[in-house]
This record gives structure tokens, sequence and C-alpha cells, in this order.
């Protein structure tokens, strides 16, 4: 379910703030029957007029519907969502399938009725105060927060949005990095809820599997919020080219942090799905990481992010630092410079963000940059294991063409998209 504010009872009521214009296909008044796919049973209001799911007690935007269908018909109008179909926008919508196409399943939702302009979009204005009213408060920095701040911040609550995912619905992996930036639905069985918890349980081979799809998604889901919240534009291959150089900083920072944040046991890494690495545990050595790398991520990072005690705003801009790098090969020079304007406001924000401590500002600032430092070389670490269970594995090159076509193996680079193969999903 998607972070933040929820759809209610209520929301049927009268609408206000800016609406979408929201394109629909020929859309006339709802008959099952008139529906692409095959259409659900209907027995009174027990079913959902979408998929045939079992309906909620009240209407949703004017129909009966699943508390699923209504929460991604709720979060489509919220978000502004443009979807795209990969067949002939005729996909079944059913129980077991209505995540397998969001353009056809959003489509649905309109033709069984459902109110866009039912959909109530919270705007909550804060009371001004007159100028006089400011005349004897004390200035505070910590309420100086940068411009930029708020906008990392809608950027994080849309990449944890979790998918509406039904475990019966097939999880076939994508199969090029276009096809998941393309269509990002096809990622849906790996957004599963970010939980670093301590479970003291020897971790199998799967569990890592999934976890490195569930690591990829979450950064994959970064890189396309920025560009859908309009921070900086990019196609396909600029999406690409960041997320080769991000994946192996992003999760291990991530991993660290989490860590740090759910125990005081520096003897323990705790990943985003549930599980924990112990340093004294054998690591299976296939999997996407090893006891060497994740024990160097424990003695490397535990301490100084334990000594700096990072606070939220802190944490999400170094993340955003990661990304956002504008030193790499072979961008063009306008996305080049975008990524750099925007770093150089990350860093003065994290900067500001030091000046609110009661610690020295330049040195608590120059240590986030070690960190930094420290996290990157430590990502090369994990990316030449990668690369090694790819060289040495020749079937993992089928079984996983995604990681592979991120990094290749330790005979050959990267295997590199070609303009006009990325240019067949625009």
């Amino acid at each position: 379910m998607a972070s933040g504010s929820r759809p209610s009872s209520d929301q049927r009521s009268s609408s206000h703030g800016k609406r979408r214009k929201i394109m629909v296909e020929n859309v006339s008044e709802f008959s099952p029957s008139m529906i692409n796919g095959s259409s659900p049973p209907s027995f009174g209001l027990m079913n959902c007029v979408v998929c045939g799911d079992q309906a909620c007690s009240h209407f949703y935007y004017g129909v009966a519907c699943c508390h699923g269908c209504k929460c991604f018909f709720w979060r489509s109008v919220k978000n502004h969502a443009e979807y795209k179909c990969r067949f002939n926008k005729n996909c079944e919508i059913s129980i077991n399938a209505r995540n397998a196409c969001r353009y056809c399943r959003f489509q649905r939702c309109l033709k069984a009725g459902m109110q866009v302009e039912s959909v109530r979009i919270e705007t909550t204005e804060k009371p001004k105060k007159r100028l006089n009213e400011f005349a004897d408060e004390p200035v505070n920095k910590k309420f100086c927060v940068s411009p930029i701040v708020e906008k990392i911040k809608q950027l994080e609550l849309k990449t944890q949005e979790e998918a509406d995912y039904n475990e019966n619905e097939s999880s076939m992996l994508p199969g090029s990095l276009n096809e998941i930036f393309a269509f990002p639905e096809s990622m849906d069985a790996f957004r599963t809820k970010i939980v670093y918890r301590v479970r003291l349980h020897a971790v199998t081979e799967e569990e890592l599997n999934f976890c490195k799809f569930r690591t990829l998604a979450y950064a994959t889901d970064y890189i396309r919020a920025i560009s859908e919240l309009n921070l900086i534009q990019m196609d396909f291959m600029d999406q690409i080219k960041l997320l080769r150089h991000s994946y192996g900083p992003l999760t291990i920072f991530n991993m660290a942090v989490g860590s740090i944040k759910t125990t005081r046991d520096r003897s323990l890494l705790c990943l985003p799905t549930g599980i924990t690495i112990s340093k004294h545990e054998s690591v299976v050595t296939n999997s996407f990481i090893n006891n060497l790398v994740s024990n160097n991520i424990m003695d490397t990072l535990f301490e100084p992010i334990d000594e700096l005690n990072p606070t939220d705003d802190e944490i999400m801009l170094i993340r955003a630092i990661i990304v956002l790098n504008s030193d790499i090969e072979g961008l063009n020079t306008e996305f080049k410079n975008s990524l750099s304007n925007m770093r150089d406001e990350l860093h003065n924000a994290l900067y500001q963000s030091c000046q609110n401590d009661q610690t020295n500002a330049p040195s608590r600032f120059a240590k986030f940059l070690h960190l930094l430092s420290k996290t990157t070389i430590l990502a090369r670490d994990l990316i030449e294991h990668i690369k090694l269970s790819h060289s040495f594995n020749t079937g993992r090159k089928q079984n996983d063409p995604i990681f592979y076509e991120l990094f290749g193996d330790l005979f050959h680079d990267e295997i590199v998209q070609t303009q006009s193969k990325a240019n067949d999903y625009l």
C-alpha cells in the first residue's frame, strides 16, 4: 500500500484542488459485457466491478470495488499517473492478474464508473501570521529548511510505495533494464515493505536472491521518481547509467544505516527484506553478497555512522547525493550540468543541516563526505563480487539477465543497450 494518506469512505464527497486531464478511450456507460477481457461475476455488491474480488462494504468513487482497486484508483489519480500497455490494450483484469497491466486496470476503473472528481486530494494550508507576530520570536536556524529537502522528502515517499501485488500472480522477471524503466509494474513482485530487523536464523540463497531484486527495485524506483517529480528530466539511457553507478553505494549505505537504526549489535548486518547476516555465519558464495563484503560494511561504516548519528534529513540527502552523480562518464553536457547543479544544492542543504547540530559544522560535513568515499569503495567490492559470480557460473547469465546486463562479468564490461532499442519503449 502506498505510504502517506490513504483513501477513506468519505472520499466520494466533493473534491477540490487541481485535477489532471486523464485520457479515457471511448468511455461509455459501464456494462460488464462491454469491458475488454473476461468480466468478473456479478453478485450484487459482493464483488468488485473492476477485478471480481470481494468488494468493500461501502461504495467508493461511485461503484462497489475491492480495497486493492479502490487504492489503485486513488493512487493513480493522486500521482497523476500515466500508464502504457505493453500489448493491445486488451489485457485481462481479474483477481489473479489485475496487476499485470496498470493501463488496462485504470481504463477498467473508468469504464466501471469510478469518478475521478470524487478523489479528494488534501491541500493543507498553514495559517499565515501577521508580521508583528514574529517581532518577539527568536531566530532559529532549525526552521530554515532548504526547499531541496522538501523535494527529497517527496522523492523518498514515492520510492517507498509498496505494490498491490497478489502472491498468486506470476512473478516473471523483466527481460532488460529498458523494460524495468518502461514498465515499472514488471518489478511489482519485489516491491515488498522495507523492514530492517534482527532475525537470528541463517539466511538462504533464495532469501538473498530476493533481497538482491528488492534492492534493485528500490534503486530503479528512486531514479524513476526523480524524473516523475520533475527534479531532473532524463531518458531511459540516462536512468540506466545512474542505476549502474549508484546501485552499489546506495544498497550498501541503506543496509548500514538500517542496521545502525535497528540494533546495537555491531556484528549483525540487517537487510531490507527482514533478514540478518551475522559476522560469524557463512553466507552462500553464489549470493549477491558474501562474508567479505558484509564484514567490511560492518567494520568500515558502522562506527562512523554511529558517531555521526545522522538525522532523517541527513540520511535522505546522502542518498540523493549518491544517486545524482555528475562524474559518470558518457553523460551528455546538459544532463551532466543538471546533475551537478542539483548536487550542489544537496551539498548546501547537508551543510546547513550540519550547522543545526551543536558540534563543529565543517568537521561534521567533512565526516559525511568521508563516509561517502568509504561507501563508494565498498560498493566496488560488491560489484566485483557480482561480476565474479557471473564469470564462473554460466547458468547465472541466463537466469539473471538483468544484473548481467547491469554489470557484466570479469571478462566483459556491462552490456550497454543501444539507443535504438531504448527508443522502442518510448
